[in-house]
């Protein structure tokens, strides 16, 4: 990779988290510096929920008005239909500090993470045959090649892709 995959969030389960790529600015507009994600201190709503189904992401890889889009379409969740309650629903909300409804806009696309163009640049030596692989299914999956997602650990020298290739 170019350069080190750098992210800071305070506490993923922490309204107020921030995260960002070395030199960037967070989805939320604060200037960090580089670090690691840290891993949450408690069990919380988004994890709850969002984790039942796919690795509950970093809140802050997504912007609060993104957040917003994506639990606004939960009808049509990138192809599932999400049931959630609405009091749940309202936590997650506030956790991820999403406005309460919020439109996809005029391309009625939901935001993707793996649209991003820090994520685009840390996965551009990664050939599109191993997102396609079986081990993978997909550049969404980021358990497949960073065995501490889960933590909010995505530290380069930690990476191994599928076959126990290491990745530099």
């Amino acid at each position: 990779m170019r350069r080190l995959f750098s992210v800071f969030v305070a506490t993923l389960g922490a309204p107020g988290a921030h995260a960002v790529v070395a030199g960037e600015q967070s989805p939320h507009g604060q200037q960090q510096g580089r670090a690691d994600v840290a891993a949450p201190a408690a069990p919380s709503p988004y994890r709850a929920e969002c984790g039942s189904c796919h690795l509950a992401y970093p809140m802050a890889l997504l912007s609060a008005r993104e957040w917003g889009i994506v639990l606004s379409s939960l009808r049509s969740h990138y192809g599932v239909e999400v049931e959630i309650d609405d009091a749940t629903l309202g936590l997650v909300a506030r956790q991820l500090e999403a406005p309460s409804s919020a439109s996809p806009g005029e391309n009625g696309r939901l935001p993707r993470i793996t649209s991003k163009a820090w994520f685009i640049d840390e996965h551009d030596d990664v050939a599109a045959s191993v997102f396609r692989s079986s081990a993978v299914k997909g550049a969404a999956n980021c358990t497949a090649c960073h065995a501490g997602a889960e933590r909010g650990d995505f530290d380069d020298d930690a990476v191994r892709l599928p076959g126990g290739q290491r990745h530099d």
